[in-house]
């Protein structure tokens, strides 16, 4: 039944042509944060998530929620494709990614409403079609408000999905370098890695854009902006 499911699912969101027959709204590819840079000890592609500059609020009234949950399709199915690209190239199966979230800067922002319903069907498109793609996430400098977030959207997760999230704290850096060779993480989180132009945050690979949205006309929807800032008691991540 599940696969039946999975099957309308890739048929219905035309999964199989997305990468090369869908492109985002400008804003999201402008404004949205993240991108692939590096592969881990064991050739998994990274994919990097940047929270801070992100702008829940003028992306939302910029584009719709159909094209939030198409993009983040888009980079499942990408990097779907780059992991069988490197197990072509190292002879081994390669089926999962390493993700890191970079949480320096979240804020109150990040939990308005809209974007925390749209992030948990998100994260429910994930478990029900991409299971088996993450290998493990690891977050770093995450703020005193990260158990808010995080309490916010972990019944979205499965247990399974929960056991993977690794939360680190000030060694960060030194715990990434066990998992990632110097030359394949950029030099602003610890390694050795830059763009060509000598950025240390490889932006031309990991967008972060660190200015509001405010350039796109708002879409002719009423939105609620009422903010998620309840209150959590403990955050369990096992």
């Amino acid at each position: 039944m599940l696969y039946f499911q999975h099957l309308d699912f890739r048929k219905h969101m035309k999964a199989d042509t997305i990468t090369t027959e869908w492109q985002p709204p400008e804003v999201i590819e402008k404004y949205l944060s993240g991108g692939m840079c590096g592969f881990d000890r064991e050739g998994s592609p990274i994919w990097w998530d940047v929270i801070g500059p992100v702008d829940p609020k003028g992306l939302f009234l910029s584009a719709s929620k159909q094209d939030f949950i198409k993009s983040k399709i888009r980079d499942c199915e990408m990097l779907q494709k780059e992991c069988d690209l490197q197990s072509e190239r190292l002879g081994r199966h390669v089926e999962a990614i390493t993700m890191i979230y970079d949480c320096e800067g979240l804020g109150l922002k990040h939990l308005w409403k809209p974007a925390i319903e749209t992030y948990g069907e998100i994260l429910t498109m994930f478990e029900d079609n991409y299971p088996e793609g993450l290998k493990r996430l690891f977050v770093i400098k995450a703020p005193k408000l990260f158990p808010v977030a995080y309490n916010l959207v972990k019944h979205f997760l499965s247990e399974i999905t929960r056991n993977k999230i690794i939360v680190l704290g000030a060694n960060w850096q030194e715990v990434l370098l066990n998992y990632i060779d110097p030359e394949q993480l950029p030099a602003a989180y610890g390694g050795k890695l830059t763009d060509p132009d000598g950025d240390s945050r490889c932006r031309t690979k990991v967008s972060s854009h660190h200015q509001e949205v405010g350039c796109f006309p708002p879409r002719n929807e009423t939105r609620d902006v009422q903010c998620c800032s309840h209150s959590c008691s403990s955050v369990d991540l096992g």
